[in-house]
């Protein structure tokens, strides 16, 4: 049976277009705390609780867009989160990185429901 057999003929993409629709604006907040976050270590005042929350975010985001089939944005997040793993002092390497990364995850974000 195929996937428009089982739903009707709507298809999967109509049934995703809601669910992208509500968690679309989720993934841009979180999406904006890692461009705050990239800017606050970029310019070296990134307090540890504001770090782990932006890690927080970046796992999460992992798993949101991999759920929806944007695997180089899943990528992308799983590499920021890498970055902010751990409290130690942040170098400027790891910083201009960070910062790139999230400038690459917010151009992966498709306007629509992600194509499956």
């Amino acid at each position: 049976m195929s996937g428009a057999d089982r739903d009707g003929g709507r298809g999967l993409d109509a049934d995703l277009a809601p669910i992208w629709a509500r968690s679309r604006e989720r993934i841009r907040g979180r999406i904006a705390v890692l461009e705050e976050v990239a800017g606050e270590m970029l310019a070296g005042e990134l307090p540890t609780e504001q770090r782990r929350h932006a890690e927080e975010e970046a796992h999460k985001l992992a798993g949101s867009l991999g759920t929806f089939g944007l695997a180089e944005g899943s990528r992308l997040a799983r590499e920021i989160e890498w970055l902010l793993e751990g409290a130690g002092p942040v170098e400027r390497a790891d910083a201009v990185r960070l910062s790139e990364l999230v400038a690459a995850l917010g151009d992966q974000l498709p306007a629509g429901p992600p194509a499956r």
